[in-house]
C-alpha cells in the first residue's frame, strides 16, 4: 500500500461521494436497458440492444446494423496505430452517436481531462491509466488529434468505469495484490449523461464534475505535487 494511494483513499473516496447523478431527463437504469437512446431527436443504438435476444426492432432495418457494422470498422481502423484501446463497441456507439465527429475539441475539458488522470497515475492506481496519459501527451505534442481523440475516449469511459466501481471495489483495487487490468466498461446511464452534455454543449461541465467537488481533493493534489517535488530534490 503505497501512501498515495493510501491519502486517494481516505481523503477522497470516504469522505465525498461521486456525482455519478445524470440529468433529469434522461432516461434510468431500467428504463434504458435494451432499448435505443434518443438524444434530440436521434436514436442511439447501443452495443447491448445490437446483441440482445430481441431482434425484432431491427428485423426490417438492415441498414442500422450495416451502419453500426460501418462504425465498428471506423473505430478498428483508427486504432490499429493506437494501443490501449478496451471499449471497442462503446466507441462505435458514440462516434456513430454524434457523426464521427471530433469529441475533444474544448482545450477547457481536455486540460481537466488530463489533470484528472494525471492524479490518478501519481496515486498508482492502475498501469493503463498512467500508460493511457502517457500516451494522450504523446499524442498532443505530436498535434495526432485523431489518435488523441479516440485514445481520450476511450480513457475517459475506463474512468466512468472506475468511477462507478470504486464504491464497492475500491479496497481491492487500492489495496489489493492485483491492481485491475482493465475498468469494466461505464453503464449506459452514465454514457446518456456523457453524451447529453456533450450536445448540450457542456462537455467541460461534464468532465469538471468527474473529480470530488471537495476541498479535500484539492488538498489530496496539493499533497501529492508536493511528494512529486520531494522526490525530486537531490541531496
Amino acid at each position: 500500500m503505497t501512501v498515495c494511494k493510501y491519502w486517494y483513499f481516505t481523503s477522497v473516496l470516504c469522505l465525498v461521494p461521486f456525482n455519478l447523478s445524470a440529468s433529469s431527463d434522461l432516461p434510468t437504469n431500467s428504463e434504458a436497458e435494451g432499448k435505443p437512446i434518443v438524444i434530440k431527436s436521434k436514436t442511439i443504438i447501443t452495443s447491448e440492444l445490437m446483441n440482445s435476444p430481441d431482434k425484432e426492432l431491427f428485423a426490417n432495418d438492415q441498414a442500422t446494423h450495416q451502419q453500426f457494422q460501418i462504425a465498428k470498422d471506423w473505430v478498428k481502423n483508427i486504432t490499429q496505430n493506437v494501443s490501449g484501446i478496451h471499449y471497442f463497441d462503446k466507441l462505435a456507439e458514440v462516434y456513430l452517436a454524434i457523426g464521427y465527429g471530433q469529441i475533444w475539441q474544448d482545450q477547457i475539458a481536455i486540460a481537466e481531462f488530463e489533470e484528472q488522470i494525471r492524479i490518478l497515475s501519481l496515486t498508482k492506481i492502475s498501469s493503463d491509466l498512467t500508460r493511457r496519459y502517457q500516451n494522450l501527451k504523446r499524442y498532443k505534442k505530436n498535434s495526432d488529434w485523431r489518435y488523441y481523440d479516440i485514445l481520450a475516449t476511450d480513457t475517459l469511459f475506463a474512468y466512468m468505469g472506475f468511477i462507478e466501481g470504486i464504491q464497492k471495489k475500491g479496497n481491492l483495487w487500492l489495496f489489493g495484490d492485483i491492481s485491475p487490468g482493465v475498468f469494466p466498461a461505464p453503464s449506459e446511464t452514465f454514457i446518456n449523461s456523457f453524451l447529453h452534455n456533450y450536445e448540450k454543449q457542456n462537455f467541460r461541465y461534464f468532465i469538471s464534475q468527474l473529480k470530488p467537488q471537495k476541498n479535500d481533493y484539492i488538498k489530496l493534489v496539493e499533497a501529492l505535487d508536493e511528494l512529486i517535488d520531494i522526490k525530486d530534490m537531490r541531496w
